[in-house]
């Protein structure tokens, strides 16, 4: 059971209008009940490390590593970074599909503010060690301000190791939004009232895999 600020809406934990203050509340929570050896937050039955006694030792070298890391402040050091992104935090589309929404939703001057704090304090410090990065699924990358922002700062030189997956509707994807030889993937989604699905390739000049769906 994850710890109870996570029921918080609307509280100072979702003040950054993307839920990170709360998923940070949560992981401090979490790893405070695994320092104190309490492990609170998990189930003696469901777990198959506590029910077989698979639990590393207070006094083992990693564990004192990784107390001693907390106690200072330094855990963040010694934890890998995600390897992969997935950007869906801002639904700003450009189109109204029945299958996804009933009315058109574009993120307004506010939630952009929010949005450019969470893509300089959060998302790109964490571009920087990550492998791939999706966006969006959620919305468009190209109807979203804030991704089509994000997109322009993930410079190749500055981002080296990154590929990127791009979900699209295809309708905005054109020579100023185009997609640099780091673009992995690029799927292109076009709905309509027809109920007929089908994937088709679509011919690139990029080295990104590409393919439609009807």
């Amino acid at each position: 059971m994850l710890p109870g600020v996570a029921a918080g809406r609307g509280g100072k934990h979702q003040r950054d209008g993307c839920g990170l203050d709360v998923a940070r509340a949560i992981a401090t929570e979490l790893r405070n009940s695994i320092i104190d050896g309490s492990y609170r937050y998990c189930s003696r039955q469901h777990c198959g490390h506590i029910a077989n006694r698979m639990l590393v030792e207070r006094d083992e070298e990693e564990a004192v590593k990784i107390i001693g890391a907390h106690e200072a402040g330094k855990l963040d050091e010694l934890i890998a970074h995600p390897r992969q992104l997935i950007l869906s935090h801002d639904q700003s589309c450009n189109l109204t599909c029945p299958s996804c929404r009933t009315g058109y939703i574009i993120a307004k001057s506010e939630e952009q503010a929010r949005l450019e704090a969470v893509m300089e304090n959060t998302i790109l410090p964490l571009l920087k060690h990550a492998q791939y990065v999706n966006v969006t699924g959620s919305g468009d990358p190209f109807g979203s301000k804030h991704f089509r922002r994000l997109l322009k700062r993930l410079d190749k030189d500055e981002y080296p190791q990154l590929k990127i997956d791009l979900h699209t509707n295809g309708q905005l994807f054109d020579e100023r939004h185009g997609v640099n030889s780091a673009c992995r993937i690029l799927s292109v989604t076009c709905k309509s009232r027809s109920t007929r699905r089908m994937r088709t390739p679509i011919k690139s000049s990029d080295a990104a895999a590409t393919s439609a769906v009807f």
